[in-house]
């Protein structure tokens, strides 16, 4: 699958300076360690910082209150919009 821009919501965090904005993002299609592939989330690009972090959630098709999770920290973004990010858990 596919990054969808409706799964992806900023949850908080960026209100001064230069701390960092965090994100939620859930889907059933992709494993975590899709979602952290660089490149994933270029379409957000625009709304993402070096330093933000993003809370990934896998939830399972079979039984959608069962979920995996991850953080991972935005650890660049290429002048073309490419994003690359990096597992903290």
């Amino acid at each position: 699958m596919a990054f969808s821009r409706d799964d992806f919501q900023r949850i908080g965090g960026g209100l001064s300076g230069d701390a960092p904005s965090v994100f939620s993002y859930t889907s059933v299609a992709d494993t975590i360690a899709n979602q952290r592939a660089s490149g994933y989330f270029n379409n957000a690009s625009s709304e993402l910082t070096k330093g933000d972090f993003i809370l990934h959630t896998q939830l399972t098709a079979a039984a959608l209150t069962s979920a995996v999770t991850g953080v991972s920290v935005v650890a660049n973004i290429t002048s073309a919009g490419v994003v690359t990010t990096v597992a903290i858990s």
